[in-house]
């Protein structure tokens, strides 16, 4: 699975690219803040060890997204088969948040989707993340459930989990 976009590179991801990802966000809270069921205070081998357990499981797409100039690692995509179509979870590197990264991203999942005949991307995000719902909202996947305090960020804010699907039919 390889996808590109004007400014990105979406490729399988590769155990090689674990100690990148742990430099990235592994061990990053600004990255982790939002993130449902994440932690940010790994260590590497407890974060190998997680991510390799991620990569094995069937029913995961990990993927890495890099930069075609610098060809640097800029953000990473987890699409997860479900009974009920796929879910999208996206990280987005915190030094390249604002660049348009995450919309650009979204907006070649979607693309890569319809080509491959998936019917149904799904995403979820905490109410507090502006730049997530801001990005889904572009993007136009549609709210179809709000689930009132539901989530709780790394700072301890409760936020509601808002629930989007974007139907490819």
């Amino acid at each position: 699975m390889e996808f590109d976009t004007r400014r990105l590179i979406i490729k399988k991801f590769i155990p090689e690219y674990i100690n990148v990802m742990f430099e990235l966000w592994g061990n990053n809270e600004n990255v982790a803040k939002y993130l449902i069921d994440y932690r940010y205070d790994w260590d590497m081998d407890e974060y190998k060890e997680s991510i390799l357990r991620e990569y094995q499981d069937n029913k995961n797409n990990m993927l890495v997204v890099l930069d075609k100039e610098s060809n640097n690692v800029v953000g990473n995509v987890k699409l997860h088969e479900e009974d009920f179509g796929t879910s999208v979870e996206i990280w987005i590197k915190d030094t390249e948040w604002n660049k348009g990264y995450g919309y650009e991203l979204l907006k070649g999942i979607i693309k890569y989707a319809k080509k491959n005949k998936i019917s149904v991307l799904y995403a979820s995000v905490n109410s507090n993340n502006i730049g997530g719902k801001t990005i889904l909202d572009k993007c136009e996947f549609e709210l179809l459930d709000t689930i009132k305090d539901a989530l709780e960020d790394n700072d301890g804010v409760v936020g509601d989990e808002l629930l989007y699907e974007f139907d490819l039919d």
